[in-house]
């Protein structure tokens, strides 16, 4: 699914401090109605004991779900902390987690001052699936510079000009490292803001190619039914001139036929007058 787009912000408290890094999870929990679903998200921003996330479907406060990150193969039982503001048809949550460990593997703000472990670097660093660094390495990458930077500035003065040299050498190497990473992640960003832009226009595009063919069917009838209104004057006339012709004729056959008649009724006459003047000759002769 599409990127969330983030809503207002709204007050909340909570136990840990957030870091705004968004994380692709899969929920799975029960609907208001208590129809189980699963939906792919990403996180708006994260906690060590908790995450807030915009869904599709409509949950209830304190409602229990199962929240997994693929990529990690990290999967957690939670509970709905909160219901937030809607944006659009996606529902803000917050999301309080049962598992408060390295859910995420990703630095908090917290941690960002801790020292790093000997071996941590191999846990925590590395690139993404893309090539690009991880929101956690970026952070690291943060830590780093600043606690090279505070370093530098406290000893500069105790220490010798080559030490401090090579000490901001590495402070500046760690900021240059931290800019790349931080230029990729948004990079990573503005293509998945791309992305929604580009699915919006497709949207858009198809209801107002949608609209026009309707207008045009509308102004096709509209233009019959106008063709339909002029000519229909034009046929009436033509089939009353059809019909008074065929009334004509049909008059002369009539008469025509009349004058047969009259005809041979005046012959059927005269042969009866005639026959029956041969009858009384006859009679009187016998």
């Amino acid at each position: 699914m599409s990127n969330p787009s983030i809503p207002k912000q709204f007050p909340e408290k909570r136990s840990a401090l957030r870091a705004l890094v968004p994380v692709e999870v899969v929920l799975r929990c029960p609907d208001k109605s208590g129809k189980s679903f699963i939906e792919k998200t990403r996180t708006v921003d994260i906690s060590r004991t908790g995450a807030r996330t915009l869904i599709e479907h409509e949950v209830s406060h304190g409602a229990r779900l199962q929240m997994a990150v693929p990529h990690r193969k990290r999967k957690s039982w939670a509970t709905v902390a909160r219901i937030g503001n809607k944006s659009g048809n996606l529902q803000e949550i917050g999301i309080a987690l049962e598992d408060t460990g390295d859910f995420w593997g990703v630095r908090m703000p917290e941690e960002a001052g801790a020292p790093v472990e000997a071996g941590a670097a191999g846990r925590q660093g590395g690139k993404g699936a893309n090539g690009s660094a991880t929101p956690r390495e970026t952070s690291r990458s943060v830590a780093l510079a600043q606690e090279l930077l505070a370093s530098a500035s406290q000893k500069s003065s105790a220490v010798p000009e080559q030490d401090a040299s090579a000490l901001q050498e590495e402070a500046r190497v760690a900021v240059e490292q931290y800019t790349m990473e931080a230029l990729q992640l948004l990079n990573d960003q503005a293509a998945g803001m791309m992305r929604d832009v580009q699915e919006l226009i497709a949207q858009q595009t198809e209801e107002h190619l949608r609209r026009a063919v309707e207008t045009a069917v509308r102004q096709v009838e509209a233009a019959a039914r106008e063709v339909t209104d002029r000519s229909q004057p034009v046929w009436e006339e033509r089939i009353r001139s059809l019909a008074d012709s065929a009334q004509a004729q049909l008059r002369a056959r009539l008469s025509e036929h009349e004058a047969t008649l009259a005809a041979s009724a005046v012959k059927a006459r005269r042969d009866l007058a005639r026959k029956l003047a041969d009858l009384s000759s006859a009679v009187a002769e016998d």
